[in-house]
């Protein structure tokens, strides 16, 4: 119930604002980014150019890559962004040189990879990124899906918003990555968990994926070829330190 009123509070001020502001949605976790880019990479920024009228919104940026999740290395990224015009988009950014971030890109028509607010923000260097195990799950997504790219028109699609959480406060930050196979129909075909976990919570995965996931709803949101299959990866935070009504 707390999670759906927390959903439900997320979307009404994304509509409320979305004339406003730039808004990148809590729904987007690192596994749904991860499918759904082109290159993925903590990048060092060596040096900004500015804007000039073939770049339009963008600005490009030299960068040293520290460490490629996805991808093929480049020398350069596409920033949307304002670096010396008067040009504005609420989801633009500016990174100074010397920074380090970690680059979703999306690959281009002329070839360049381009990031913006929403795929720019994770910092290598901080206290959250560790905390949050970001470049464990990048390590294991490199080892499973470097190879796979997905097309989402909303990121609900690949949240387990429906997942019921088991209560363990010692084990309320751990997550999961799980790999689901699905048929041209939609029907699971294989469950795999990227991470190490017991039989109790693969049995409760391959369930959930089984007999309770909305298949044909999602489904509708992502991009399928007609006849053919896909292979999704889904992030789950299985367990929580707050206690059942019941």
């Amino acid at each position: 119930m707390k999670k759906a009123l927390y959903i439900l509070f997320f979307l009404f001020f994304t509509l409320l604002n979305a004339s406003r502001a730039c808004n990148c949605s809590i729904l987007s976790t690192v596994t749904y980014q991860y499918q759904t880019a082109d290159f993925v990479a903590s990048v060092k920024i060596l040096k900004n150019y500015k804007n000039t009228p073939e770049s339009n919104e963008y600005y490009k940026s030299d960068i040293e890559i520290i460490e490629l999740y996805k991808g093929k290395k480049v020398k350069r990224i596409s920033v949307l962004g304002s670096n010396g015009n008067n040009m504005y988009n609420s989801c633009g950014t500016f990174i100074n040189v010397g920074e380090i971030r970690l680059i979703f890109g999306n690959l281009e028509k002329d070839g360049s990879i381009s990031t913006y607010l929403c795929t720019s923000y994770y910092k290598p260097l901080s206290v959250g990124y560790e905390d949050n195990k970001v470049a464990q799950k990048l390590r294991l997504l490199n080892a499973a899906a470097k190879n796979h790219r997905i097309s989402v028109s909303n990121d609900a699609a690949l949240y387990p918003y429906d997942f019921k959480q088991i209560y363990d406060p010692e084990l309320a930050n751990n997550y999961s990555i799980v790999k689901v196979k699905l048929d041209h129909e939609g029907k699971p075909l294989h469950i795999k968990c990227l991470t190490k976990e017991q039989q109790k919570l693969i049995k409760h995965y391959k369930t959930y994926f089984t007999n309770e996931v909305d298949w044909k709803g999602r489904l509708n949101r992502i991009k399928v070829k007609s006849g053919k299959g896909i292979t999704l990866f889904f992030e789950i935070n299985p367990y929580t330190n707050t206690k059942p009504n019941n």
